[in-house]
């Protein structure tokens, strides 16, 4: 299952279009589309209420080993142009100052960036990021229910430091989205045959059960560790318990701390940028 949030729908309409998404009837908080593949929930705009219906939709969907989160939505930039398509490489919450890093584990279909998440459309561009009202709150809720492997955020840049914030219409935002949809139709690929792989590895799931029964893992631990053993197996086919003996480590903290390490030092474990600014 592949889980799209987006804020309007506007934004929406094209990837509806796309993977011919139908209208799920009843009395839903939030308007939802699906093909029973692929779901998308219009949130409506900021981080509360993109956090909301992304919980929203994990509640409906019930428990899934397996399940990607994509947020895709427009941006503002000081210096990319209207149009371009960043996939984040971070994403920051400046109300609260909370940061998060998606695992960029396959070759990027198009630049990388910062996000920066802001409580109203931002006009004081700076630096490199780009700007958003929703995505801290759509990766703050996802990490709750799944590894960062498999939560990513697509964003098409609508307005820069020479096309003002105001100038945002419905055609234009359906028209940048229309002409990104290769790409975020290659980010769904991507997560499919990511899904694929971790959803056939039994071994993974064993790992996390012999490990989460010799320490004691907080709530936030526990996902930590699902995140570092997804990512193990998204990288290597080597069986983790076979490399890391658990019993070297006294506590759930140094594992993981240890777990990071190797995955850090592991090919494709960060993508940075791939923007050429030459």
């Amino acid at each position: 299952m592949i889980n799209i949030v987006a804020a309007l729908p506007v934004e929406a309409k094209p990837i509806i279009q796309h993977f011919r998404l139908q209208k799920i009837q009843g009395n839903h908080s939030f308007t939802i589309f699906s093909n029973g593949d692929v779901e998308l929930i219009v949130s409506g705009v900021g981080a509360i209420a993109a956090a909301t219906a992304t919980g929203y939709l994990a509640a409906r969907r019930g428990h899934q080993q397996v399940v990607a989160w994509l947020n895709i939505g427009i941006v503002g930039s000081l210096s990319r142009s209207v149009g371009d398509a960043v996939l984040a490489h971070s994403v920051t919450d400046v109300t609260n100052g909370q940061r998060y890093y998606p695992s960029l584990i396959f070759a990027p279909m198009c630049d990388t960036a910062s996000v920066v998440t802001v409580p109203k459309p931002e006009t004081s561009y700076d630096g490199e990021s780009v700007f958003d009202m929703e995505a801290s709150g759509f990766y703050a809720a996802a990490t709750r229910f799944n590894s960062n492997e498999l939560i990513h955020c697509l964003k098409v840049v609508s307005d820069n430091q020479h096309n003002s914030v105001s100038n945002i219409s419905e055609p234009l935002v359906k028209a940048l989205i229309t002409e990104q949809m290769e790409k975020i139709d290659q980010l769904v690929n991507e997560m499919r045959a990511l899904i694929e792989k971790l959803g056939e590895n039994a071994q993974a799931t064993e790992d996390y059960r012999v490990i989460a029964k010799h320490f004691h893992f907080t709530v936030s631990q526990q996902l930590t560790l699902k995140s570092h053993i997804n990512h193990w197996y998204a990288l290597t086919n080597h069986v983790l318990l076979s490399e890391l003996i658990i019993e070297n480590y006294r506590n759930a903290k140094a594992l993981l701390a240890e777990l990071q390490r190797r995955l850090n030092t592991m090919p494709l474990s960060y993508i940075p940028t791939v923007r050429d600014n030459s």
